[in-house]
């Protein structure tokens, strides 16, 4: 699992933000108000966040998919929606060859 990280931008630029490659099974943890941040470099992506819970029917809420081209960035933002009760939300990759991401709110 993978904490989201507290930045704050820097007039200089120094600020950084650490990504990692993306694997299966991979989740965040008290993930609710950050940005996920995903790049891609000779391979597109498709990335399903999955939504927990149900609908007032009983079905499953559907999952939200993202397609990432090649050699692209996506920023998404987390909100409670896809974060369980436990405050953990899920990721699932299409692709896993050079895909990178983070997530990270502003403090």
């Amino acid at each position: 699992m993978t904490a989201y990280q507290k930045v704050k931008p820097s007039y200089d630029g120094s600020t950084v933000v650490t990504f990692q490659a993306a694997a299966a099974g991979d989740t965040i943890v008290n993930a609710q108000g950050g940005v996920l941040m995903v790049r891609t470099g000779a391979t597109g992506t498709t990335l399903t966040i999955v939504t927990p819970g149900t609908l007032p029917n009983g079905d499953p809420y559907p999952d939200k998919a993202i397609v990432i081209p090649t050699t692209a960035e996506r920023w998404i933002p987390i909100g409670p929606e896809y974060c369980d009760a436990n405050g953990v939300c899920t990721l699932s990759w299409s692709s896993l060859p050079t895909v990178t991401w983070a997530v990270a709110t502003l403090t």
